[in-house]
């Protein structure tokens, strides 16, 4: 689990962390959740790594997943990039049902703000 954070971002590694998220003990859940929280922005900019955040929101612990949102959210350009991605976008549809009023409107705001990339997006019309 050393290299989560490199894995996470391959075409081919990333399959492997969902795995682990998936079926993994609670302790290497527990580790890569904290991996992807402090890494959200290199991990969340990535196709991969857009796949990598879905699986972590639908695998973790409800906490877990409040925590991954809020980390998200304090990225706008990972906001964006997981909008415009397959799996990516069914996670930010998460990351927006797990938070709160307020963090949702800072959400929706900066999504608001990059509309035209949205909508050019097959995914991000989702969104």
């Amino acid at each position: 689990l050393k290299d989560a954070k490199v894995l996470a971002c391959h075409s081919i590694g990333h399959y492997t962390i969902q795995e682990v998220l998936e079926h993994g003990t609670e302790d290497q859940r527990y580790r890569l959740i904290r991996t992807i929280e402090r890494n959200v922005r290199s991990i969340g900019l990535s196709t991969s790594g857009s796949a990598v955040v879905h699986a972590a929101l639908s695998h973790a612990a409800s906490d877990d997943k409040i925590w991954i949102a809020r980390a998200v959210l304090q990225e706008p350009e990972v906001l964006i990039s997981l909008a415009t991605h397959r799996l990516g976008s069914v996670g930010l549809v998460q990351v927006l049902e797990l938070l709160e009023n307020q963090e949702r409107e800072r959400a929706r705001a900066s999504l608001l703000e990059h509309v035209d990339v949205l909508s050019s997006s097959k995914f991000g019309e989702v969104v």
